[in-house]
C-alpha cells in the first residue's frame, strides 16, 4: 500500500471501520439463524424418530403402560433441552473474536488479521503497547481483504441440507404410515403426549358381533349389536341379506348411547322371515349369520277341574275353559290341564314368580295336580324345541276361600215375650251358610240353672244352604215357678270337617211374671180409670148445669136468647166429646180384662168386683160395647188359679187395698149412670132448638116471597098463624118433656 493510499485511507478509518463492521454483524446474523434452523430440524427429527420407535413398539409383546411412560418421560425430557439449547443458541452466540477466528479458518488467508482488527474494535482504550495508528491500519487492512465470498465461505461450514433430508425423510415415513393406518399414527401420538389420559393401544381392528345364529318368534323385534376392538373413522355397516333373492340391503349402524363402552347397534323391527346378516367396517368383513324366524307357541286350552272335600261334594267340577280367576274351598285339589296349538318340548307352572313346577309333556298337552291351601297365582309357560316360549302369559289366580260359619236368625218371636196363658211358643228360625247348614238345636234353662238342655229342631243332618224351621215349643214340659225366667237361645252347625264352626243366636227369655208384677198392673189400671170416670163425671156435671139453665129460661121466658143458644150448642158439643171419652174408658176395661185373662194369679174376688163393674157399665154403655164385655167376662171364667200361689203373695201386696180400688171404681160408675139421666134433657133442648131455626127460617121465606109479590098479605098472615100454632105445640111437649127429667134429677 502506497504512502499516498495509507493517509486518504486513514483519513476515511470512521467509514471503514463501519463497513467491516456492517459485514462482520451480517455473518453473526446469517450463522445465528442457520444453526438455531439447525436446532430446529433436529428436535424434530429427535421427535419423529422417538414417535416411530414408540409405534413400533407398540406392536411389539412388549408394548405396555410402563413403557408408556418411559417413551413420555423421554420425550418430554427431549423437549426441554432442546427448548433451552434454542434459546440458548439464539440469545448466547460466541464472541466476535471467536466469530472472526471462525472466518479465518474457513478462508484461510486472513493469518489472524481479521481476528486482530476484531479485537482492537472492540477495545477502545489506547494501549501503549500497540500504537494507534497500527490499530487502525490492521482494521483498514482487514477490511480490504474481507469480501462477501469470505462471509459465505464461512457461512457453508453450517449446512442445513442433511438435516432437512433427514427431517424430510422422517416426514415421508410418517405420513406414509399415517396414509396405511391414521388411527394408529393419532392413537401412539396421543398416548405419547398424554401419558396419563384413558387411551387405548391401538390394535389390528375386529368386531364383537351379538347375537350371531340367533332364533327369534314372528314379528319379534331383534337388536344386532357390533362393539369395535378400536376406535374407527369409517362408519360401521350392516349387510342384511335375503335367504331366497340374495339381495343384499347394507344400513349404517348407530352408537348405543346407554352403553358404558363403545358399541353400535341396529334393530331389527317385525321380522316374518328369516334372514342373514354380516357386519363390515374399514377392511374388516364378519362371519356371515343368520336369524331364524318362526312362531311361538300359543296356549289354546285350560281346563281347571275341581275336587272339593268329601262333605261338599263327591263329584269333581270342572270350570269353564280358559277360566283365569275362581274361587275355591280351602284344601281343595285342582287339577289344571294344559293343551297348545303346535307341539312343544317342556310345560311349567310357575307359581307367584316364585316357584316352578314341570309338568311332562305329551305332544301337545300337560298337565298339573296341586291342593289349595292358601291364595295364590301362576301362570303357564311352554316352550319348543327351538326354545320359544309362548308370550303375554294369561295370569291365573286362586282365591283360597275359607268355609265361613253359618249365621243363624230367629225370626218369631225374636224378642223377650212374657209366659203365654196357652203354654206354648211357637218358635221361627232361618241358618244359612256358604255349603250348607247341618245342625240347628234349641238350648234352655229355666232360672239360675248353669246347664242348657238341647233340644234338636232340624230333622235330618243332610247339609243345605238355607234352613228355615217352624215348630212349637210346649213350655208346660218345664217346671218353673212365678218370678222365673226361661233362658233360651238357636245354635246351628255346618258341615266342615274336622272341626265345624259354630253360630249362635242371643239368649232371649220367657218371663214368667210374678205376683207382685200381677197386682201392681192391676192397681195401674185401676187408677187410669177411675181418673178418667171423675174426668167423665165433672164434664156430665157442667153439662147438666148449661141445660138446667135453659130450661128455666124456656119455661119462663118462652124463648132462647143468643147467650141460651150458645150455651146449648156448648152443651152438644160436650155430650159428643163425652161419648168419646166414654169410648176410651171402655177401651181402658177392655184392656185390663184382657191383662187379667192372661194372668194366671187373678184372685176370685178380683174377678167378682169387675163383673160389677161390669153391670155398671152395661147401662152406661151402648149395645156394641156391652157384647165386648160379655165376651170378655165368659173368656174370664176358663182361667185356672192356684189358691197356694194367690194366699203366698196376699198379704204381701195388700189385697184388701185393691179390692178397695175396685169398689171405688164401681162408686164412680154409678155416679156416671145417675148423669146419664141428663142425656133426656140435653136432647130435647137441641130438639127444640133445631125445630125453632126452622120455624124462624120459614117465617124468613115468606117474607121474602111477599116482597117479590109471590103471596098475598092474606096468604102469609094464614102462613105465619100455622106456623105459631106449631110452635106452641111443640114448646108444650118438649117443656112437659124438661120438666119429667127434671123431677127425676132432683130424685
Amino acid at each position: 500500500m502506497s504512502k499516498e493510499n495509507i493517509e486518504s485511507s486513514v483519513k476515511n478509518y470512521d467509514q471503514i471501520k463501519k463497513h467491516l463492521e456492517i459485514v462482520f454483524s451480517s455473518y453473526k446474523t446469517g450463522r445465528r439463524l442457520r444453526v438455531f434452523i439447525k436446532s430446529v430440524l433436529a428436535a424434530f427429527i429427535s421427535a419423529a424418530a422417538l414417535l416411530i420407535v414408540f409405534l413400533l413398539v407398540e406392536r411389539t409383546p412388549i408394548q405396555s403402560e410402563i413403557m408408556r411412560y418411559i417413551f413420555s418421560a423421554v420425550f418430554y425430557i427431549g423437549v426441554i433441552c432442546w427448548i433451552y439449547r434454542l434459546f440458548t443458541k439464539w440469545f448466547k452466540s460466541p464472541s466476535d473474536v471467536a466469530l472472526a477466528v471462525e472466518i479465518e479458518n474457513s478462508t484461510g488467508h486472513f493469518n489472524s488479521l481479521l481476528s486482530s482488527a476484531v479485537e482492537f474494535m472492540e477495545k477502545t482504550d489506547d494501549s501503549k503497547a500497540v500504537s494507534s495508528l497500527m490499530k487502525k491500519l490492521t482494521i483498514i487492512s482487514a477490511d480490504e481483504k474481507l469480501k462477501n465470498e469470505d462471509i459465505k465461505i464461512s457461512l457453508k461450514a453450517f449446512s442445513r441440507r442433511k438435516r432437512v433430508f433427514a427431517s424430510l425423510a422422517f416426514i415421508l415415513i410418517m405420513v406414509g404410515w399415517y396414509f396405511i393406518s391414521p388411527i394408529e399414527v393419532r392413537t401412539g401420538a396421543c398416548r405419547l403426549v398424554f401419558p396419563f389420559a384413558a387411551i387405548s393401544p391401538w390394535s389390528n381392528l375386529s368386531l364383537e358381533i351379538a347375537p350371531k345364529n340367533a332364533v327369534a318368534a314372528v314379528g319379534e323385534n331383534v337388536e344386532i349389536s357390533v362393539i369395535p376392538s378400536r376406535k374407527s373413522e369409517e362408519a360401521i355397516i350392516l349387510e342384511i341379506i335375503d335367504p331366497e333373492t340374495k339381495e343384499v340391503n347394507k344400513v349404517e349402524m348407530y352408537t348405543d348411547a346407554t352403553a358404558s363402552e363403545t358399541k353400535f347397534v341396529y334393530n331389527l323391527m317385525s321380522l316374518q322371515n328369516s334372514i342373514y346378516y354380516r357386519v363390515t367396517c374399514e377392511k374388516t368383513v364378519s362371519e356371515k349369520y343368520s336369524i331364524e324366524v318362526m312362531p311361538r307357541p300359543q296356549i289354546k286350552k285350560v281346563v281347571m277341574t275341581l275336587f272339593q272335600p268329601s262333605y261338599i261334594s263327591t263329584k269333581p267340577i270342572k270350570l269353564p275353559e280358559n277360566t283365569n280367576e275362581a274361587e275355591i274351598l280351602l284344601n281343595s285339589k285342582i287339577r289344571i290341564d294344559v293343551e297348545t296349538d303346535m307341539p312343544i318340548k317342556s310345560g311349567e307352572i310357575c307359581f307367584d314368580n316364585i316357584a316352578t313346577q314341570s309338568c311332562k309333556v305329551i305332544e301337545n298337552k300337560f298337565n298339573y295336580e296341586f291342593n289349595v291351601a292358601t291364595s295364590t297365582s301362576f301362570v303357564i309357560c311352554a316352550a319348543n324345541e327351538i326354545g320359544l316360549t309362548n308370550e303375554k302369559a294369561v295370569v291365573y289366580k286362586i282365591t283360597a276361600k275359607p268355609d265361613l260359619p253359618p249365621s243363624i236368625e230367629l225370626l218369631k218371636p225374636g224378642c223377650d215375650v212374657e209366659f203365654p196363658t196357652s203354654k206354648r211358643l211357637d218358635i221361627k228360625a232361618v241358618a244359612r251358610d256358604d255349603f250348607g247348614v247341618k245342625t240347628m238345636v234349641l238350648y234352655f234353662k229355666a232360672g239360675h240353672r248353669e246347664d242348657w238342655k238341647p233340644l234338636n229342631v232340624k230333622s235330618d243332618f243332610t247339609p243345605v244352604p238355607e234352613s228355615e224351621i217352624e215348630f212349637p215349643w210346649m213350655l208346660d214340659t218345664i217346671a218353673v215357678q212365678p218370678g222365673t225366667k226361661i233362658s233360651y237361645y238357636m245354635e246351628t252347625e255346618d258341615a266342615c270337617q274336622p272341626k265345624a264352626n259354630v253360630a249362635s243366636t242371643s239368649v232371649f227369655f220367657v218371663n214368667m211374671p210374678s205376683m207382685q208384677d200381677v197386682y201392681k198392673g192391676q192397681d195401674n189400671q185401676q187408677a187410669d180409670l177411675k181418673k178418667q170416670l171423675q174426668e167423665y163425671i165433672e164434664e156430665q156435671r157442667i153439662r147438666s148445669e148449661s141445660l138446667r139453665k135453659a130450661y128455666e129460661q124456656v119455661k119462663h121466658e118462652e124463648k132462647l136468647d143468643f147467650e141460651t143458644s150458645q150455651a146449648i150448642e156448648e152443651a152438644i158439643k160436650s155430650g159428643e166429646k163425652n161419648q168419646q171419652t166414654a169410648e176410651e174408658i171402655l177401651k181402658t176395661f177392655e184392656n185390663m180384662q184382657k191383662s187379667m185373662e192372661n194372668n194366671p194369679f187373678t184372685s176370685p174376688e178380683a174377678l167378682e168386683r169387675m163383673q160389677k163393674v161390669q153391670e155398671l157399665l152395661d147401662n152406661v154403655l151402648d149395645k156394641e160395647s156391652k157384647q165386648m164385655l160379655k165376651n170378655l167376662q165368659e173368656s174370664l171364667k176358663d182361667i185356672k188359679l192356684d189358691p197356694k200361689d194367690i194366699q203366698k203373695y196376699e198379704e204381701a201386696f195388700k189385697l184388701e187395698d185393691y179390692m178397695n180400688s175396685l169398689d171405688r171404681t164401681i162408686n164412680l160408675l154409678e155416679q156416671v149412670q145417675e148423669q146419664q139421666k141428663f142425656e133426656s134433657l140435653a136432647n130435647s133442648i137441641e130438639e127444640l132448638y133445631e125445630r125453632q131455626q126452622k120455624i124462624a127460617s120459614e117465617t124468613e121465606e115468606l117474607l121474602n116471597k111477599q116482597k117479590q109479590s109471590e103471596l098475598t098479605e092474606e096468604d102469609v098472615s094464614k102462613k105465619l098463624d100455622e106456623l105459631k100454632n106449631l110452635l106452641d105445640k111443640q114448646k108444650e111437649g118438649q117443656l112437659t118433656q124438661i120438666g119429667r127429667a127434671s123431677c127425676r134429677e132432683r130424685v
